[in-house]
């Protein structure tokens, strides 16, 4: 009898630990759906940028358009290339701005920009997961983090149904703001990007700049 209670603890004990890592586990997603890179593919998008620089009286704001273009795997520089163009509207031509170097290890997008590496995504993604996206450059440690996973994300006239967030920086108090995120959508890549960091002097933004990205168009050339 003793031996057949025993039996009955030890499965029970088992069944109840396999509930609770079961329920423990968070619902997972692959990176590379967020960011798919096809030969030919292409993103374009309205740029705001914002600089402030009170002591000066310098209050501007420049709209452009930015274009990014993904060309293919470079076997020389052993990484894909992704090329940027710019123009100051719709109507304009597209003139070169920068190349961008992409490459996936076995779990992390690796992005290249300016001589610096940045760790992009990373795998399994599944919500506060949190890196180190400046784990391979000399700047400052910043803790990115997935968050709002799988939901809808609207910004003026345009809905993306399936996105992910990518927390990077958000520092705020008495004598600063600093924000830095992006939002990617299933089977498109990244539609929105924002970037702030201002110094702030009684409640007003005293000097600094804004970056903010909109996705307008993409699709394959």
């Amino acid at each position: 009898m003793f031996r057949n209670l025993f039996i009955g603890v030890v499965i029970l004990l088992t069944f109840l630990a396999c509930s609770k890592e079961s329920i423990e586990k968070p619902e997972m997603y692959k990176a590379l759906a967020y960011f798919p890179l096809e030969e030919d593919a292409y993103w374009i998008y309205s740029k705001t940028l914002i600089t402030i620089d009170a002591a000066v009286d310098v209050f501007d704001t420049t709209y452009t358009e930015l274009k990014m273009k993904f060309i293919g795997y470079d076997e020389e520089l052993e990484h894909s290339r992704l090329e940027r163009f710019t123009r100051p509207d719709s109507l304009s031509i597209w003139e070169a701005f920068d190349v961008i170097l992409i490459k996936w290890d076995k779990i992390s997008m690796h992005w290249v920009e300016d001589n610096y590496r940045y760790v992009k995504l990373t795998d399994p993604v599944y919500a506060n997961k949190s890196w180190d996206g400046n784990i391979y450059n000399i700047l400052d440690e910043w803790d990115y983090y997935y968050s709002d996973l799988n939901t809808t994300f609207g910004i003026d006239d345009l809905i993306f149904p399936n996105t992910i967030r990518v927390e990077k920086r958000k520092e705020e108090n008495a004598i600063q703001y600093v924000r830095a995120f992006e939002i990617f959508q299933k089977n498109i890549g990244p539609v929105y990007e924002y970037s702030a960091d201002f110094s702030i002097q009684s409640g007003e933004l005293i000097k600094g700049n804004s970056l903010e990205l909109i996705l307008l168009k993409y699709g394959i050339e």
